[in-house]
């Protein structure tokens, strides 16, 4: 009988030594950045905040704080948010771009069609030539197309200007 008792003595001190450790484990709270909470024997890397957890400091809780799931609520907003804010910058750089150009080829066509075309020029009583109105109409469309083109530049500008502020 005292063996009997010796053993089942033994079997609990051997199993409750074996145990202990494993109460004593290091335990690490990791918050993912999108508000995830993730328990693990070791810190998760890209967690925005981990917390060890022992057997003396604070007890193991899988209900998930709710002030922790808001803040992530709101980076997830607010990196939303400048992710919209550097598209519409792009956009507005592109235009910004194109406008640019497009008064730069009207600028072009205006300087290489200040010289007249054959046609554009009309004999005179006293001989010589007069420029006419086909030179005058093209001249002028031409530079219509470039009052449109730095109109679009400036609305451009503007544009750009506001999605900065």
């Amino acid at each position: 009988m005292k063996t009997h008792s010796f053993l089942i003595f033994a079997a609990t001190a051997l199993s409750t030594s074996l145990a202990v450790p494993a109460f004593a484990q290091t335990i690490y709270k990791s918050v993912q950045p999108d508000g995830r909470v993730i328990y693990s024997d070791r810190p998760v890397t890209g967690a925005s905040k981990v917390q060890r957890i022992g057997s003396n400091e604070e007890t193991l809780s899988l209900i998930p704080n709710p002030r922790a799931r808001q803040e992530s609520r709101e980076e997830i907003a607010a990196e939303r948010r400048i992710r919209e804010r550097q598209i519409a910058l792009d956009r507005a750089d592109a235009e910004v771009k194109a406008a640019t150009l497009a008064v730069e080829s009207v600028q072009a066509q205006l300087q290489a069609g200040e010289e007249p075309l054959p046609g554009e020029r009309t004999g005179n009583a006293g001989g010589g030539t007069r420029l006419n109105d086909v030179y005058v109409g093209r001249l002028a469309a031409l530079q219509q197309q470039l009052f449109e083109a730095q109109q679009r530049l400036n609305a451009a500008y503007a544009a750009r200007n506001s999605v900065r502020d």
